[in-house]
């Protein structure tokens, strides 16, 4: 299974970060794919912003049609509306959500919406509290 690890445009630090996520899911036999380098090389082709997230929330991979993500990791829990976009689908299909921080993974159970004009903290991400 791949994961597709969501970090915002504007984040900081996301190399070092993206590197200690990979390895704490490696160790789970899943692959990670930074939403960076996934951007770089896929969005041209995708036709805009909502070509882009439903490729990542419903693509399938052409010779296996397994889905290209089985689970979405998010780096921040304010969103903007792409990755909120990109929460919304994969908790709709049924997809494993998670919110990763201070070397921790919570399941996300809700997206909660503050103000959705402002494309780029509109949206919480509410969690699982152990």
């Amino acid at each position: 299974m791949k994961a597709f690890i969501a970090f915002s445009m504007r984040q900081e630090g996301v190399d070092s970060l993206f590197f200690t996520i990979r390895d704490r899911l490696k160790e789970a036999g899943v692959e990670a794919i930074s939403s960076v380098s996934y951007h770089r090389s896929t969005f041209h082709d995708s036709g805009g912003w909502n070509g882009w997230i439903n490729k990542i929330v419903s693509g399938t991979d052409y010779m296996t049609r397994q889905p290209l993500f089985g689970a979405l990791v998010c780096t921040q829990r304010v969103l903007g509306r792409a990755t909120a976009q990109m929460v919304e689908g994969f908790l709709a299909q049924g997809k494993e959500v998670l919110y990763y921080e201070d070397g921790a993974f919570a399941p996300v159970i809700r997206l909660q919406e503050n103000d959705d004009e402002d494309w780029q903290t509109g949206w919480s991400l509410i969690v699982e509290k152990y």
